[in-house]
C-alpha cells in the first residue's frame, strides 16, 4: 500500500503589519517631562552644565534624545527650565490673615524668603550656577537674574497686599522688597552657597531682623522713604 505525502500548506498571502504604538496620552508626557527635569537637574548639579549630555539625560530619564528636544528644545533652553522649574520643596507663599499685624505678617514674609532661598534644591542650583558661571556668563547671569526678578516681585506683591490692607503706605515695593530681602536674609547665603554652613535663620533672628526694618524702612515720614 502507498501512503501519499501531505500536500504542502501554502503560506498566507495576508502580511503582518507591525504592532505601532499609540500615542502617549497626557499624563504620560506629563510624566516624562517631570522625569527628563528631575534627571537633568541631578546631572547638571553633580557633573556640570558643559559636561552634561543629551545622551546621559535620556537614559537616565528612559526616554528617547528625540522626546527632550521635541519637549525642551536644546540644552540651553533645558537648563533654564530646570533652574526655573518648580519643585516640591518649595514652600507655600504665605497669606494674609485678618487678624495680621504688620509684624506678625512680616516675620511670616521673612520666613518664607528663608526657606525659599535656604532649601536644599535652591542651593545646589545656585552652586551649580557659581561654578559654571565662568564658562557660560550670559547664559548664568540671564537665568540668575531672571530667578531673582521672579523671587523678588513675589515679596514686592506680598507688600502691595499689605499697603491694600491699609498695613502699611503705598509706594514702590519694588524697592520695598529687595531691602527686606537683603536684610532678613544677612550673609546666610553666601555661606550656604559656599558650603561652609547649613545653618538656617532661627525664627528669633528673624524676629529680631524685622523689627530694624519696621524701625528703620517704614517708621520714617513718607517723604523720606525709599522703601
Amino acid at each position: 500500500m502507498k501512503f501519499l505525502a501531505p500536500e504542502p500548506i501554502a503560506p498566507s498571502s495576508k502580511k503582518k503589519h507591525p504592532v505601532k504604538a499609540g500615542r502617549p496620552h497626557a499624563k504620560e508626557i506629563e510624566r516624562r517631562k517631570a522625569k527628563v527635569i528631575e534627571m537633568a537637574t541631578e546631572l547638571f548639579v553633580t557633573k556640570g552644565y558643559a559636561a552634561t549630555s543629551f545622551v546621559e539625560i535620556a537614559a537616565k530619564a528612559g526616554v528617547a534624545t528625540g522626546t527632550i528636544y521635541h519637549h525642551f528644545g536644546d540644552k540651553e533652553k533645558l537648563f533654564r527650565r530646570v533652574v526655573m522649574a518648580p519643585d516640591d520643596s518649595r514652600p507655600p507663599i504665605p497669606m494674609l490673615h485678618r487678624a495680621d499685624t504688620v509684624e506678625t505678617a512680616l516675620v511670616r514674609l521673612g520666613q518664607f524668603i528663608c526657606d525659599m532661598s535656604l532649601r536644599p534644591q535652591a542651593v545646589r542650583l545656585i552652586r551649580l550656577l557659581i561654578i559654571d558661571g565662568r564658562n557660560f556668563p550670559d547664559l548664568m547671569r540671564d537665568v540668575a537674574q531672571s530667578s531673582f526678578s521672579q523671587f523678588q516681585e513675589c515679596i514686592a506683591e506680598f507688600f502691595d497686599r499689605l499697603a491694600q490692607s491699609e498695613l502699611i503706605d503705598h509706594g514702590d515695593h519694588g524697592t520695598t522688597a529687595r531691602i527686606f530681602i537683603d536684610l532678613i536674609l544677612g550673609g546666610y547665603p553666601v555661606a550656604n552657597y559656599g558650603s561652609w554652613s547649613t545653618e538656617m535663620p532661627s525664627q528669633d533672628y528673624i524676629e529680631a531682623r524685622v523689627s530694624v526694618f519696621l524701625q528703620g524702612c517704614l517708621s520714617r515720614p513718607r517723604s523720606q522713604k525709599n522703601c
